[in-house]
């Protein structure tokens, strides 16, 4: 592995990302130092299919053309396997192609159906990560598909696959450095996103997992990865300028089945992450897109019918209204089951419903409930008018204001009194038992002025039957 990362880059510059497609492009302004350039001289195929009940991919590489005899059976869109790891492939008319598999491995995931195992596995996307040797051959050094769900069947795919889901980890720790956000709305699959899942959909892509590796491969190469798994930016600027002082720039090709996402007719991270990423550690990547030759048997469900390749190549279809998202394209192996409902958004074109009839009764029994709630007209006569106003001079509007008439020392001691707060509690409380006081001395006057007209009153009783003892007994002194 380590001897096949010392390939050497043929491109100058330190800040270039090529994006090579099937046909020549001339340079979009619009893609800043992104520049597009052909196809290397191979052309790249993806094989999908199931083998023995479980998705299989292929990666497949021309080496020879030819003619089927006339009296073959003019199917079109047909493989065949004519033996281990070589093909014949024909996609239209009698012309076929030689095609040999340089790449295989074989996929399973144990918690999914194997309908939806089919559908998810012709939504994906496939490729690879290749260097060239001292004789300009293409070698390839990982495969990969996007997200985590698809883990190899045999051990012996697994040190050809990038499947573990350190690398979606690694992708995201890289993105956080280099400032790149990574957040969509499906980080969640359907379900309010965690710290933790934020960044996966966007970090499952493999254009961010296979040039993590290739850069963290070289990381690992000159001791720049700590026991923690961390790598900070001057970890990044410590591995380009090692490479400088060795005199070494490395090149890596990124062969996909889909159009990476991070151009004017694709948005999204991928270019940005693997240009910033390229800028920083001086490791070089060109991406090549084979989306027009993706094979499948029948096994896997087809795609929907893909849009019409230009010979400008797709960097001049910037206004074409039949692009589309390749990170949208995914959206439907990441939602669950229950999103999987009825469409209730129509637009103009949709053909409209059938006019609903309605029946005379129906519509004479909503006018007589409209007229229950109608509101009732009244005449200007049947308005009272109000009163005109009754002129109230300024003496008479102080009089009536209690607010004009207060005192100055009614107003509240909580908002002007400037004293501390222990004070006016003291005041306040002092205040309290000076009334209670005064009320208790005026209930002891109360009750001995009640004591004192008591005495007197029974005092003048008391004299008043004096008196009339008294005369009775004058009166009985007489009549003696």
């Amino acid at each position: 592995m380590s001897g096949q990362l010392e390939g050497e880059s043929h491109v100058d510059g330190d800040d270039v990302i090529e994006i090579k497609e099937e046909d020549p492009a001339p340079e979009s302004p619009a893609l800043g130092n992104i520049i597009p350039s052909n196809k290397p001289r191979e052309r790249i195929f993806f094989f999908k299919r199931f083998f023995d009940g479980h998705p299989r991919l292929d990666v497949l590489l021309e080496i020879g053309a030819g003619q089927l005899h006339p009296v073959t059976n003019k199917e079109e869109f047909a493989i065949w396997e004519a033996c281990d790891d070589l093909y014949i492939y024909r996609r239209d008319g009698p012309e076929v192609r030689l095609l040999q598999s340089v790449g295989t491995v074989e996929y399973q995931d144990p918690l999914s159906q194997v309908s939806k195992v089919k559908h998810n596995f012709a939504q994906k996307t496939c490729g690879f990560v290749g260097v060239r040797d001292s004789n300009g051959q293409l070698q390839v050094l990982k495969l990969a598909i996007s997200g985590t769900s698809f883990h190899p069947r045999r051990e012996r795919d697994k040190k050809d696959f990038l499947f573990n889901a350190k690398w979606q980890s690694r992708v995201k720790h890289f993105a956080k450095r280099m400032n790149i956000n990574l957040r969509t709305i499906y980080d969640g699959h359907s379900q309010k996103a965690t710290p933790e899942s934020i960044g996966n959909w966007r970090a499952g892509h493999i254009e961010k997992k296979l040039s993590t590796h290739i850069v963290w491969t070289f990381l690992a190469t000159y001791g720049l990865v700590d026991k923690t798994r961390k790598v900070s930016l001057q970890d990044l600027h410590q591995l380009r300028q090692r490479l400088r002082q060795e005199g070494r720039k490395p090149h890596f090709e990124l062969h996909l089945s889909r159009a990476p996402c991070g151009t004017p007719q694709r948005p999204g991270r991928c270019v940005p992450f693997v240009q910033r990423l390229s800028q920083l550690t001086g490791v070089h990547f060109t991406i090549h897109s084979w989306e027009e030759n993706v094979i499948l048997d029948g096994s896997v469900p087809a795609k929907r019918a893909t849009r019409e390749v230009s010979k400008a190549g797709p960097q001049d279809l910037i206004e074409c209204p039949s692009v589309y998202d390749s990170e949208g394209d995914e959206l439907e192996a990441f939602l669950d089951d229950n999103e999987a409902q009825a469409n209730i958004v129509f637009d103009g074109f949709e053909e409209a419903m059938p006019r609903l009839e309605v029946s005379t009764r129906a519509a004479r029994r909503f006018g007589e409930s409209i007229e229950k709630f109608r509101r009732q007209e009244r005449h200007i006569e049947d308005i009272t008018k109000p009163y005109p106003p009754t002129p109230v001079s300024e003496e008479q509007f102080q009089q009536m204001n209690p607010y004009g008439r207060a005192s100055a020392s009614s107003r509240s001691h909580f908002w002007e009194d400037s004293s501390p707060l222990s004070s006016r509690r003291q005041s306040v409380a002092y205040e309290e038992n000076r009334k209670r006081r005064a009320r208790k001395l005026e209930a002891r006057r109360r009750r001995s002025a009640a004591s004192a007209s008591e005495v007197a009153r029974h005092s003048t009783e008391m004299s008043a039957l004096a008196g009339r003892l008294g005369s009775l007994l004058n009166s009985s002194r007489l009549l003696r």
